[in-house]
């Protein structure tokens, strides 16, 4: 099967961004400098400090993020795209695969990494349609990786192995108790504030309570979702 998708090539963009978002910010510092405390300055060297980001998101996008084809087949994993070398990676060299799902300026999609067998890595940031709510489409490619994985799994050649679905960071188990001991510890901060009120502002105390909640929500919320989608692409492979 193959699918018609975007591929980001974080390896060129971060070149491109080391470069580009220094000059903004250098530019920033040196207006800063030679402003002397003058209003029209000091708001375009904040322009530049806030928009410097900006503007780095929407050059990559037109620059590093080309539509490319994905093909999967029962024996692995092709990308072909227009001006690029093809890419292929087959089933029978990879030991283990992960994806982590990202949502930026530069839109919604996933990192595709698979780990081989001689100890190298190859990472694809590609951006398609994944969910449907919370469940993965079955006309996105992600689906059919783990279907085609699946199956290569339930037909292991004598000379291979099956490949392994690592979980994402925050499906670890470590990785949530690290989360609730750092959430006990803000709790615990927020509570001596308030038993000595005296030394601390009330605005203080509550901006660092309403930091507390959103990074819990945010965080909570973000491994809720690593654990749905790791829970479906397991059945996925298993066919279930």
């Amino acid at each position: 099967m193959n699918f018609q998708l975007n591929r980001f090539h974080r390896e060129k963009s971060l070149n491109f961004t080391l470069v580009t978002y220094p000059a903004f910010i250098i530019a920033g510092f040196l207006i800063v400098i030679g402003s002397h405390g003058n209003y029209n300055a000091m708001v375009v060297a904040a322009s530049l400090f806030l928009l410097g980001p900006l503007a780095v998101v929407y050059l990559s996008k037109n620059r590093f993020i080309h539509p490319a084809i994905v093909f999967i087949s029962a024996a692995g994993f092709k990308i072909e795209e227009e001006g690029f070398p093809t890419v292929v990676v087959n089933w029978q060299e990879v030991e283990s695969y992960q994806a982590e799902f990202t949502r930026s300026l530069l839109g919604s999609g996933y990192n595709l990494k698979f780990l081989l067998n001689d100890g190298r890595k190859r990472h694809f940031i590609l951006y398609e349609p994944v969910f449907t709510g919370s469940s993965i489409r079955e006309d996105a490619a992600l689906y059919q990786v783990c279907i085609s994985i699946g199956h290569y799994n339930g037909n292991v050649p004598d000379n291979g192995q099956p490949i392994e679905l690592r979980p994402n960071l925050f499906s670890l188990k470590p990785v949530s108790l690290v989360i609730l001991v750092l959430g006990a510890i803000l709790l615990v901060d927020i509570a001596i504030r308030l038993s000595n009120h005296q030394g601390s502002r009330p605005l203080t105390i509550g901006s660092s309570l309403m930091i507390a909640v959103v990074m819990a929500v945010s965080i909570f919320g973000r491994k809720k979702t690593d654990d749905t989608v790791y829970g479906q692409m397991q059945e996925l492979m298993s066919g279930s």
